[in-house]
């Protein structure tokens, strides 16, 4: 049995902009940062964690009120 994907809307482009693919690679940082923040934003992959930052940025709170929230 098979299914059928539906087509993904893209644009009609069919040609690579090599200037500005040129531009962007040259000030792409290093693979190695990349990676540092991809490895940074894992840490925003959990709601719990962005609720807790949410509130410290909202006011001075401490731990007993994060846990109620």
């Amino acid at each position: 049995m098979s299914t059928k994907i539906p087509p993904i809307e893209r644009c009609d482009c069919d040609v690579i902009h090599e200037e500005i693919v040129r531009q962007v690679k040259e000030k792409m940082p290093p693979e190695e940062m990349l990676y540092d923040l991809a490895e940074l934003f894992k840490v925003f992959g959990d709601s719990t964690r962005i609720k807790i930052l949410w509130a410290l940025d909202e006011a001075e709170i401490c731990v007993c009120d994060i846990a109620y929230l």
